[in-house]
């Protein structure tokens, strides 16, 4: 927090050609042992080898289909708002800069639960393909079960391939919030 305001959401949205790429010391910062220790190394196989290839996959058939170039594309990796903040156009103003980052060029990004899915077709991003992944491996939360449990994990594959001016924020902005509650924009 800085002077009584606090960030209230957050996105990552990778540029074309950038990765998400971390050093191992990052990652050992940032705690990778404990995620390793609560999915193990079969979970790691599981992102990296069932997981990942079917998303990948339906986002070259999506961009194929629309005789796009996928790697001139943005990802949006994650987003994130504060719970109380949710349902309050946080997530609109968020991607709105993504949009404007973009310059009109596509996004692309993996929705993990039907509520975030109907936010960014709400935001005009189409669902290119529903996969659901791990089943009768993992469960919800891609953790390994059995039985009744191992439902798997629906991800919806989306893209949103160009933003219209309306959508786009017209200056560069930072989404804050004061003590009272109440929303500002404040230019960078």
């Amino acid at each position: 927090m800085m002077g009584g305001e606090k960030v209230v959401g957050v996105t990552v949205c990778l540029q074309p050609g950038q990765t998400f790429d971390m050093p191992l010391g990052k990652l050992l910062k940032a705690g990778v042992w404990s995620v390793l220790r609560g999915w193990g190394f079969r979970g790691l196989k599981r992102i990296l080898l069932d997981f990942v290839p079917p998303v990948e996959k339906a986002l070259s058939k999506a961009f194929k289909a629309r005789n796009l170039d996928r790697l001139d594309s943005w990802h949006l990796l994650a987003i994130a708002v504060d719970p109380d903040w949710q349902g309050k156009g946080v997530s609109s103003v968020l991607l709105k800069d993504c949009f404007s980052r973009a310059n009109h060029k596509p996004i692309h990004l993996e929705a993990s639960s039907s509520k975030s899915r109907d936010i960014y077709k709400h935001l005009g991003f189409e669902v290119d393909e529903e996969l659901l992944l791990g089943k009768g491996q993992v469960d919800c939360c891609g953790l390994s079960a059995k039985g009744a449990e191992a439902i798997g994990i629906p991800e919806w594959v989306m893209t949103k391939v160009r933003a219209r001016k309306s959508e786009c924020l017209s200056l560069r902005m930072t989404f804050r919030c004061s003590g009272r509650r109440d929303i500002r924009y404040t230019q960078e």
